[in-house]
């Protein structure tokens, strides 16, 4: 295979997340509640939806479908060489945890793209606090621009 030398850009696809096992629901929650622990009878009443759902948040699964088919696009339709990661809030890949793995590849530029189509402080914006501690802690100076509201994109299918 020839060495790809077209310009890089990662591009951070953002959600929530989810668990990946219904052992996994009571430290999701945790995760999602700041630390508090969740009231036992919440726990299982959540677990029992999860369950109905095949045992795990088939959002993480749909983010990551969503990932491999706009990088295929992105990379068909440009000069430039596109690499799409999934990072997730209150879950594994943590978004620190792929920042961490795409300043590997040192891109160019980082692209910050949050899955709520809406643009908003306590959600995109806790999103994108999230990419800044990483940056921080990492040492990072990549430039990174943020996607905003898509919400109202034309070729959005809603």
């Amino acid at each position: 295979m020839m060495n790809d030398t077209r310009r890089h850009t990662a591009v951070l696809l953002m959600a929530m997340g989810g668990p990946d096992c219904l052992e996994n629901v009571e430290p999701f929650l945790r995760d999602v509640r700041g630390g508090r622990p969740t009231p036992p009878e919440l726990v299982e009443e959540i677990r029992e939806r999860y369950r109905a759902t095949g045992g795990k948040s088939p959002a993480v699964g749909i983010t990551q479908a969503v990932a491999k088919k706009l990088e295929q696009q992105l990379n068909e339709s440009s000069d430039r060489r596109y690499r799409v990661y999934v990072g997730l809030r209150h879950w594994h890949p943590f978004i620190k945890e792929t920042y961490s793995e795409l300043l590997k590849e040192s891109p160019e530029q980082i692209i910050g793209v949050c899955m709520a189509p809406q643009q908003s402080s306590l959600s995109t914006g806790a999103y994108r606090k999230k990419v800044e501690e990483a940056r921080a802690e990492l040492g990072d100076r990549t430039e990174v621009t943020y996607v905003g509201s898509w919400n109202r994109h034309p070729r959005l299918i809603a």
